[in-house]
């Protein structure tokens, strides 16, 4: 085999471990177990369960923003391989303000 051969297969044995290790594998500790999409807004308070969670600041406004990402979550009924939720602040008071979704399961 020559070098280039063996970079490629080696290349492709990456690839199709780190497509294993994908979203919905339990077996190897690395991917995401599918769960309900849960958050409760208690005035400038958001408890979630979200895998991710980024708070930012959008200038001239003064309105802040938190987005909350699920991965293999089930959303409105629906099992999604990524639900974001964005919420405002608005009165201080956080309100949803934009969902975004991808499709597919993952299992």
């Amino acid at each position: 085999m020559s070098k280039l051969e063996i970079k490629g297969a080696l290349g492709l044995v990456l690839l199709m471990a780190a497509l294993m290790i994908g979203c919905g594998s339990t077996s190897s500790g690395g991917g995401f177990a599918n769960v309900d999409v849960q958050y409760t807004i208690s005035g400038d308070r958001i408890s979630h369960n979200a895998n991710e969670a980024q708070d930012y600041f959008i200038p001239g406004p003064g309105t802040d923003y938190r987005k909350l990402t699920w991965f293999c979550g089930n959303y409105n009924g629906h099992q999604r391989s990524r639900a974001e939720l964005t919420f405002k602040k608005e009165n201080n008071t956080w309100v949803l303000d934009k969902e975004e979704y991808g499709g597919g399961s993952c299992g």
